[in-house]
């Protein structure tokens, strides 16, 4: 469903990576790992479709991404190292505003996605008053609300307790059961992913 072929990025005139390539199918996930600096971030970014700085090509579906870019999009969920939220808005807000650059979801599944995460008792809160990992909470929230097939997580682990911990990789382990694809970088080594590859930048 997902391959790589032939990238290669630089910053500041130095080779973050080169000449990868990637096969990724249903139910497939692959954890990026590498030093700080080493282009895990700029990797799962080309991927997503948020960085053009870079050679070689990505293909959906068997197609090149940059021709139907706009079903791309809406196949890829894409959840970076800082939380995407809004500090003066609500976790139901910004549950609805993250859902809404997809699809809108009904009332009553956001609120069940929102108490699955362990928010329910502040869904009515502003997200500036939450804790780091809570505000990570109402991000993966939105894993629950889309329906993407291709996840694409930045350290989704950052900031979480064990709960938290293990409430993601009960979400990772339910998407690839389902024929999903991932593509993680974490520091920290999937627990209870069959079949889970590793990249080594």
């Amino acid at each position: 469903m997902l391959e790589l072929k032939d990238l290669s990025c630089q910053r500041a005139e130095q080779a973050l990576f080169s000449g990868l390539h990637l096969h990724l199918h249903q139910g497939d996930c692959v954890e990026v790992r590498g030093t700080n600096g080493s282009g895990k971030s700029t990797l799962l970014r080309i991927v997503a479709g948020l960085a053009q700085d870079f050679t070689g090509e990505v293909f959906w579906r068997g197609q090149k991404v940059e021709h139907d870019r706009l079903t791309f999009q809406k196949d890829c969920l894409f959840l970076g190292h800082q939380p995407a939220i809004k500090p003066s808005l609500t976790v139901t807000e910004n549950l609805q505003w993250l859902t809404a650059l997809k699809v809108p979801c009904e009332e009553q599944r956001l609120q069940q996605a929102i108490a699955q995460v362990g928010l329910a008792h502040r869904a009515a809160t502003a997200c500036h008053h939450l804790s780091a990992g809570q505000q990570r909470r109402v991000a993966l929230a939105s894993l629950l609300t889309t329906a993407c097939d291709l996840w694409v997580l930045d350290e989704p682990f950052t900031a979480l307790d064990d709960q938290g911990v293990t409430l993601v990789t009960g979400l990772l382990q339910r998407h690839l059961q389902l024929g999903g694809i991932v593509i993680v970088a974490t520091h920290q080594r999937l627990q209870g992913i069959p079949h889970s590859r590793e990249l080594q930048l």
